[in-house]
């Protein structure tokens, strides 16, 4: 008996609505026996499980099929995209390689990045009127700039940036970009100030008016 890592990947059929974030949360604690995590966008998600399994086509079938009855506990649709199937060691190493190849960029280049999605999610928590509405900015804001929407339970990963999105009790969501990208400087450096603007939002929506 092995100890298998799968990766399961799901897109949008064509014509429908993107996902929700609702959506991978809630698969994601359906699927908690397995230790998982799940990856956010709107068009496609992926959900990573940890299954103990004789061969990699038996750990294969057997998340497929924890998959699907989490998929229709949820009344959730999905096509399915592709599937990776993983010693625990051979994972270990994608991430130790992943972190060894990390280009550099230059001194201060962090404070450069001053993008428009700053701008914009700082406009949008203005506006915001309900505690979904401000993760709403904080995940978006994410994918704007190139990073990951992982949905689960936190974990440092060589080679990567990870920022705490949550603002609410029972959340579960950080940000990941690789390090050293562009993506991950800027949420190394404007994501944690934008999530104190949305944790006063937060306190503010909750005082009488």
């Amino acid at each position: 008996m092995g100890d298998w890592v799968v990766v399961l990947e799901f897109s949008a059929f064509r014509g429908e609505r993107p996902f929700e974030l609702g959506v991978v949360q809630a698969l994601v604690e359906r699927l908690r026996e397995w230790h998982p995590s799940g990856l956010y966008n709107p068009d496609r998600y992926a959900v990573q499980l940890h299954i103990p399994a004789a061969t990699a086509d038996d750990a294969l079938k057997i998340a497929a099929s924890y998959h699907e009855h989490a998929v229709h506990a949820v009344g959730a649709t999905a096509a399915f995209t592709r599937a990776e199937v993983l010693t625990l060691g051979e994972f270990e190493e994608s991430w130790h390689e992943a972190a060894a190849t990390g280009a550099t960029l230059p001194a201060g280049a962090a404070q450069a990045l001053i993008s428009i999605e700053v701008y914009e999610a700082t406009r949008s928590l203005l506006s915001a009127s309900t505690p979904a509405e401000v993760t709403d900015v904080l995940v978006r804001f994410v994918l704007a700039v190139g990073g990951r929407v992982n949905v689960g339970q936190r974990r440092n990963v060589p080679g990567m940036v990870s920022v705490d999105l949550s603002t609410s009790p029972g959340e579960q969501l950080h940000a990941m970009a690789e390090s050293f990208s562009v993506a991950g400087l800027i949420i190394e450096r404007w994501l944690p100030p934008l999530i104190d603007d949305a944790k006063r939002t937060l306190v503010l929506l909750g005082r009488p008016r």
